[in-house]
This record gives structure tokens, sequence and C-alpha cells, in this order.
């Protein structure tokens, strides 16, 4: 496990997660670890929302160019012997 300091933190913001820590049952760090884990799950969830899949990138990026290409003819690949 790692541990996390936090320099210069405000007086009032402790007094204020000590207060929800309490409503809660948790110590202070508990509730740190509780508020960090359902900010982080919330912002990765809301990433995962607007990717946008590649295939539908390269879609949309060349979606007018694909009927005004001329396609060349096919033959046959020659025999190798």
């Amino acid at each position: 496990m790692a541990i996390l300091t936090i320099q210069n933190f405000d007086d009032h913001l402790n007094q204020r997660l000590q207060i929800v820590a309490n409503r809660h049952g948790h110590s202070i760090e508990e509730e740190v670890r509780d508020i960090l884990e359902k900010t982080l799950a919330k912002i990765a969830n809301e990433m995962q929302k607007k990717e946008v899949p590649a295939g539908k990138k390269l879609s949309a990026r060349f979606r007018n160019i694909g009927s005004e290409l001329a396609l060349p003819t096919r033959a046959l690949p020659r025999d190798v012997a």
C-alpha cells in the first residue's frame, strides 16, 4: 500500500472532512479513500463514455472521399514456381 501525504491542508477543510467521516462512521483516512474511489470511478466512467472507437473515427474522417476514388482493376497473382 502507498502512503499519501497532503501538505498545506486547510484546517477548515479538515474539520469539514472530520464531520462527514463521523456521520459515516469512518476515520478521516477511510473517508478520504472512499471519496477518492468514488470520484475516480466516476471520472473513469465518464471518460469511457466519451471514447470513440478507432473504426468510427477513421470512418468519419474519410467518409466524404470514398466515392471519388477509382478502384484499380485486380488480376490474379502470378504463379511463382
